[in-house]
């Protein structure tokens, strides 16, 4: 009879011992997840950090990138040491000549001891509208003496200069980012080389744009309806000999030797947004490089303030293949557009063939019929 009731009372001391158990287990496992969770929210915001720094350090390794400054000022180190030594002693220092460009930028060299002649080559505080005054002299002064025996050391010295210049443009931001530690400052520091600040203080001598032009094509309508404007290019193709000699000046790529023309010939350039092409040339890496920069100016506000649109260094874009390159140049551009978001590529091309596939087999099979008959 004792142990009958023994029984029941260790059943029930076991059951309260597994229970207490039991819950210890649970209390335990709670907080650890809580613990893991801590720490997953904790890496989330960590990786949200580093996400939300990452186009300000794009924009860093183009314009705070201390190798990229230690490497350009060498390689132009190289170049005003290379001009020094060329065998074309161009441009030379004539009357008028320091009413053009900064003499005081420039170092001064005789040609011979015997020879009073002298020439200039720039220097290290030559800035980027020094190279660009020196480009001009020495395509004013080497059209004049050109010859087919000196052609080759023309277009040397030229490409050399225009190399000079690119660096000289490059470090523009660089050095001001270096100086005031400022992104947005240095890439404004690089626009306004290629804003014509003169012309947008000064009052417009035409006055209303809209109806000057609309003056002047009414003008040149006038002027096409009386007169037979003949076409010298067609004239020149079509063999007719009435026309034996073109004038240079009406081309936009021209052998006008003036320097005032060459000059006007960079405000139009830089007024209709063709700088970087006029100064650079057909290069295409510093071409990217510098209308990245650009677009990062222009909506500075989205990548690195708002931080609403992802920013790729031209370093990085050039990354790439061939074909994504314009793809990440279209999401730069617009947020909105197929390739934006910070999907995998994997994920979304998955995502298209699957509703491709499903496209597929409706249009095989009749499967929206099926489901609209059920």
């Amino acid at each position: 009879m004792v142990s009958f009731f023994k029984t029941p009372i260790f059943i029930l001391i076991i059951f309260l011992y597994l229970n207490e158990k039991v819950i210890c287990s649970i209390n335990e496992n709670q907080n650890e997840n809580d613990t893991i969770s801590q720490n997953v929210n904790q890496h989330e915001n960590i990786n949200q950090n580093v996400n939300d720094n990452d186009n300000i350090e794009q924009l860093k390794s183009m314009i705070g990138n201390d190798e990229l400054h230690k490497n350009l000022t060498i390689l132009e180190k190289l170049i005003l040491e290379s001009l020094e030594k060329d065998k074309l002693k161009y441009p030379l220092l004539k009357q008028g000549t320091e009413q053009l460009i900064d003499i005081s930028k420039f170092n001064k060299k005789n040609i011979t001891d015997a020879d009073d002649e002298t020439y200039i080559i720039p220097t290290v505080q030559s800035r980027f509208h020094d190279i660009v005054k020196y480009e001009h002299l020495i395509k004013e002064q080497s059209i004049e003496i050109y010859n087919s025996d000196i052609s080759d050391k023309i277009k040397k010295k030229i490409f050399i200069v225009r190399t000079l210049k690119t660096i000289k443009l490059m470090l523009i931001p660089l050095n001001s980012y270096k100086q005031n530690n400022d992104l947005k400052s240095a890439l404004e520091e690089l626009n306004n080389v290629f804003t014509n600040k003169e012309a947008q203080e000064e009052s417009s001598p035409i006055g209303d744009h809209g109806t000057f032009f609309r003056k002047l094509l009414t003008h040149v309508r006038t002027i096409k309806e009386n007169e037979d404007i003949e076409n010298k290019g067609e004239t020149l193709i079509l063999g007719d000999n009435k026309i034996d000699v073109m004038n240079s000046n009406d081309f936009f790529f021209t052998t006008n030797s003036n320097v005032k023309f060459m000059e006007n010939l960079d405000d139009i350039t830089n007024q209709y947004g063709l700088g970087l092409i006029n100064h650079l040339g057909p290069h295409l890496i510093a071409l990217g490089h510098f209308t990245v920069l650009k677009l990062a100016l222009k909506n500075y506000k989205n990548y690195f303030e708002a931080k609403s649109i992802k920013f790729f260094s031209w370093q990085k874009i050039l990354e790439f293949s061939m074909s994504d390159r314009f793809k990440v140049l279209d999401m730069m551009c617009n947020h909105e557009s197929v390739y934006y978001s910070e999907k995998k590529r994997r994920k979304m091309l998955f995502s298209t063939m699957l509703s491709n596939n499903v496209d597929n087999l409706d249009k095989a099979y009749g499967l929206s019929e099926n489901i609209q008959e059920i």
